[in-house]
């Protein structure tokens, strides 16, 4: 099978990682990647079209040849995200020559992991629903990105059949991806490294800095490393909500973090360090609704719990 076009759809929300790994992985020769960012309402605090631009950096960092097309979409008017579709699907056909392909055909991808529920549902009932009949020189594959099982599914939608399965890890190695592409990818840059601390700014602030005792690239997500001498658990909790924002902003919302803890002693408080720990996550958990034992670690001294 002779691929003339190679198209890649993907749909961006506040964590650029996704579309990131998506991209890198289906790229080919003469890839055209459509990447869809959301309008933005009333109080966002990150903007999902600084998010894209961003991924096109990186991407353009490891393959400059790629050529990228960047598009608005609402974000939950079903007819407005269709009419996109439509738009995108029709000038992907254009641009393609699709009456002039003979024994060539079009490959399109769509990675529907990131944008909200309204534009993935949208998108996938899309080109699942193309007529394969009136194109039958076109493959259509989704895509979604697990960011528990660090690996990337593809499946055919028509029919749906899975095709291929990814792992991040392969991807990082292909691509030799390391720690300071991730802090880039989402607007900052390594300053500073040393043995105990590490120093990150903004890209586009340079007196907006964020200091760790270390930051590593863990199964595709940053790993940041703290340091905190405290006597009471409440007070770690505290600690936690004053860094998560600044954490999240850096690394996204899969960003990892180890508490170090120094200085504590359990007969203070609790029976076991395993209580202690406990508590930590109750008390977090009154505030989050999302569960947070697989991002966050807490080390006692050098006992890791």
């Amino acid at each position: 099978m002779n691929i003339k076009e190679n198209w890649i759809i993907t749909l961006v929300g506040k964590n650029p990682l996704p579309s990131y790994y998506s991209i890198l992985n289906y790229i080919r020769n003469n890839t055209k990647v459509l990447i869809i960012y959301t309008d933005e309402g009333e109080g966002e605090t990150i903007s999902s079209k600084a998010v894209s631009e961003n991924i096109i950096k990186s991407i353009k960092n490891k393959n400059e040849s790629i050529e990228f097309i960047a598009k608005s979409c609402h974000k939950s008017n079903f007819e407005k995200i269709r009419s996109l579709c439509q738009e995108l699907f029709e000038d992907i056909v254009l641009k393609s020559d699709y009456e002039n392909l003979g024994n060539n055909r079009i490959r399109i991808v769509l990675d529907y992991t990131g944008g909200t529920k309204a534009m993935a549902t949208t998108f996938y009932n899309f080109f699942h629903d193309i007529n394969t009949n009136n194109y039958d020189k076109i493959d259509i594959g989704a895509s979604y990105v697990s960011s528990n099982k660090k690996e990337i599914y593809l499946s055919s939608l028509n029919p749906v059949k899975m095709q291929a399965t990814y792992k991040i890890e392969d991807i990082i190695r292909r691509f030799e991806i390391v720690k300071e592409d991730i802090i880039k990818l989402h607007g900052y840059r390594l300053e500073q490294e040393d043995k105990n601390q590490v120093v990150i700014v903004s890209e586009s602030d340079k007196n907006n800095e964020y200091t760790f005792n270390k930051v590593d690239l863990e199964d595709g997500n940053l790993r940041f490393y703290v340091n905190k001498s405290i006597k009471k658990i409440k007070k770690l909790v505290d600690e936690y909500f004053k860094i998560s924002d600044s954490i999240e902003k850096i690394g996204g919302t899969e960003a990892l973090l180890t508490f170090n803890v120094q200085d504590y002693f359990i007969n203070d408080e609790f029976a076991s360090f395993q209580e202690a720990k406990n508590k930590f996550f109750r008390q977090l958990n009154n505030v989050y609704e999302k569960e947070l034992k697989d991002k966050v670690q807490l080390v006692f001294g050098n006992k890791k719990i």
